[in-house]
Parts: structure tokens; sequence; C-alpha cells
């Protein structure tokens, strides 16, 4: 055999265990661990709305910089 076709056997074997269930390939045979602190509802409104307000000052202070241009 080759090694050109060697080399491509063997990233095929490689490329097939990876993505086969039981090598540890894909995300379905992954197990994550549960977050340690789920935030509320109320958390996750403040932390958008913090967003939110940094994200318009943001656009506010780009837009002061292209008119001043």
């Amino acid at each position: 055999m080759s090694m050109k076709k060697f080399a491509h056997a063997a990233a095929l074997v490689a490329f097939c265990c990876i993505l086969s269930p039981g090598c540890g390939g894909g995300a379905e045979n992954s197990v994550a661990a549960p977050p340690e602190k789920v935030p509320t509802a109320e958390e996750l409104a403040a932390s958008y709305e913090a967003q939110a307000k940094d994200y318009q000052q943001q656009q506010r202070e780009m837009q002061q910089r292209d008119s001043s241009r």
C-alpha cells in the first residue's frame, strides 16, 4: 500500500471513530455537568437591560464620532 493510500485510510478510520458512538467523538456522546447557579428570570432580565443600555451608549458614541468627521 502506498504511503498516500495509507494516510488516506488512516484519516478515514480516525474520522469514522471520532464520529461513531462510544469513541468519544460527537456532542451526543458528551455529558455536561449542570450549571452551578442557574440565573433567575429577574437576573436575566436585569442582565439583558444592562447589555441593551451598553449597546445604546456605544451606538450613540459611534454616531457622535461619525458626525464629527
